[in-house]
Formats: structure tokens, sequence, C-alpha cells
């Protein structure tokens, strides 16, 4: 009797951890285009060092079904494959009066980027070129976008 017990309680834990595996999976499907994106290191004399990133999106779903409340969770900055940021990204709509959900075949316009400024990481003092990873998620559903070798100017 004891061993069904902990035979019934294993295949519910493995039920339950098997059930949680399924969320966040990358089954978003967006087609991305990036414009307007600039990345820079503002080192004018007076100032704090501060790392800029601000771009334009065209995000076109190109699946079966409505995409709803679309966010850019995060957004990885890289330097030699080492992560020198991390951050929550401001996301929005250009068109504010718009409702933030896609339909198939539709798209929407977004402004993105970091709100005030990093303080700027030594790393990037050395490398001018950095690799970012922006993760957009919907619900449980996630899409990664890569962009490599980006070119960080320096403003004096």
């Amino acid at each position: 009797m004891m061993m069904k017990i902990l035979n019934l309680i294993l295949v519910t834990l493995t039920l339950i951890a098997c059930s949680s595996s399924k969320t966040g999976k990358e089954t978003l499907q967006l087609d991305v285009k990036v414009s307007d994106f600039h990345t820079w290191l503002n080192l004018m004399p007076g100032s704090p060092g501060k790392f800029h990133l601000v771009g334009d999106l065209k995000i076109t779903n190109p699946g079966s079904e409505v995409i709803e409340e679309l966010k850019l969770d995060k957004i990885i900055i890289y330097s030699n494959k080492e992560v020198v940021y991390s951050f929550y990204p401001f996301f929005n709509l250009k068109d504010l009066s718009e409702v933030n959900s896609i339909e198939p075949g539709g798209s929407k316009e977004y402004t993105f980027g970091v709100e005030s400024g990093l303080k700027v990481d030594k790393r990037l003092m050395a490398n001018n070129l950095i690799d970012i990873k922006m993760k957009f998620i919907s619900g449980s559903e996630y899409y990664q976008l890569n962009l490599n070798e980006i070119i960080v100017e320096q403003a004096y």
C-alpha cells in the first residue's frame, strides 16, 4: 500500500513538472524589423558617462492567432561574450491610440530603449562592438531576437 502511494506521488510530481516546463517556450512567432537604431556612450566632460540604446521596431505577426499584450521583457548586452548589461527597457507603441495586440498578418510599430542611460561599463571602452539579445513575451510564449556586432559610438 505504501508503495502505491509513493508511486502516485511520484507520478503527480512528474506531471506537474512536465506541465510547468511547457510554459516559457520559444514558440511566439514574430517578424521583427529594427530601424532607426542607435547605441552610444555619452562621455561628455562634466557629466557622468552613460550608455544609451534606442530604436524603432516594426513587428509583424506571421502566425494564425492574435498576439495579445506583446512585451519586450528584457534586453541583454554582451561584449566579448560577457554580459555587460541586463535591463528592462521601455517598449511603447508609436501610435499610443492603438491597442497592443497584433492580428494575424498584421503589424505594429514600437519604440524601445533604455530610459535614462546606464552607467558606462569599462569593458565598452576597450571594445566598441556589442551583441544584443531581446526577449519578447506574450502570455507564456517568447521570442528572442539576436543582433550581433552592433557598433557603440562614443560621444565626447
